[in-house]
């Protein structure tokens, strides 16, 4: 739309030069400057304008997607009928015109009930679940837990531009241990995350370098849930370094702060480990209307000779 309306003023440019001038050497001149402005004010205004995502607009075309297992963000807009909704654990069942899937989502503050009808919009990645369909970011981007020497995951998120919040869980069971976090997105080559990109909270954001980190006892051979554990140590690092935790052997950490995203996107986040590690990055912007309410389909008694019939 934006190539079409600066063509668009290109041809009214070039009507110009031809009906209005009277000077065949100007319009030469004019016509020679236009050719080489046109590539100009197109790239331009492309660049204004922008990435954006690919709308999905429904559940087909969103089961499609995840079909095709690749990691690109898209714009998200669905209207349809909640079947089921279980807020706690982030997960309906919508249907619309083409199709009924279970989606799981960020559903935190959502106050939501079987029966509305309803329109969801945000932006993400689209990925199959145990169940049907995750959409946006939901848990974390990167598990790469358990017992094991160095191993690398990865996992994308779309993000916008600002200080986004981050958390990197990592423990060591015995002997060895390691930890790098990498990344890479628009105009950022993979690379490890700098610690000038990093900040304790976003008030911080460009002048307080580094995370907070906390030390746990872990017992086990996966991550546990740190919020139920009681921290040993507690600070401030300039990235996600494990030497905070001494060496030791069943221990864990915590890191949290922000990263500062430079422009809206997909970014890939790498987590090489030993042992286990998860990456929390972002957080899911999603927008519910409700419109109504559909009716239910009504119960109908049937017999057994009924059922063995059909």
């Amino acid at each position: 739309m934006v190539q079409a309306r600066v063509v668009q003023s290109y041809d009214a440019f070039m009507r110009a030069v031809f009906f209005r001038s009277c000077q065949p050497f100007v319009c030469g001149c004019l016509i020679f400057a236009a050719g080489i402005l046109l590539p100009q004010l197109l790239s331009a205004a492309e660049h204004g304008a922008g990435h954006v995502p690919p709308l999905v607009t429904n559940l087909v075309e969103l089961r499609r997607i995840a079909a095709q297992k690749t990691d690109v963000g898209y714009t998200i807009r669905l209207e349809g009928n909640l079947w089921w909704a279980n807020v706690p654990q982030g997960r309906i069942v919508l249907q619309d015109d083409t199709a009924a899937e279970e989606l799981e989502l960020d559903l935190a503050g959502q106050n939501l009930s079987p029966g509305e009808r309803v329109r969801i919009e945000g932006t993400g990645t689209i990925t199959r679940s145990a169940g049907g369909f995750k959409v946006g970011i939901k848990g974390p981007v990167v598990d790469n837990n358990g017992v094991h020497s160095m191993v690398r995951k990865s996992g994308a998120a779309y993000l916008t531009r600002g200080p986004q919040p981050i958390r990197v869980e990592w423990f060591n069971g015995v002997e060895k241990f390691a930890l790098e976090v990498e990344y890479e997105g628009p105009g950022i080559p993979r690379q490890k995350i700098p610690a000038s990109s990093l900040f304790p909270t976003a008030a911080e954001n460009g002048t307080n370098f580094g995370l907070y980190y906390r030390t746990y006892p872990v017992q086990g051979e996966v991550l546990p849930d740190f919020s139920q554990l009681t921290a040993l140590e507690s600070g401030t690092v300039s990235g996600f370094d494990v030497g905070v935790a001494g060496g030791k052997e069943h221990i864990g950490v915590a890191f949290t702060g922000f990263l500062d995203i430079p422009e809206d996107g997909l970014y890939t986040f790498y987590t090489t480990s030993d042992d286990g590690s998860r990456l929390y990055v972002g957080q899911s912007r999603w927008r519910f209307q409700k419109f109504g309410r559909m009716d239910f389909p009504q119960p109908r008694a049937l017999s057994i000779w009924q059922t063995l019939g059909n």
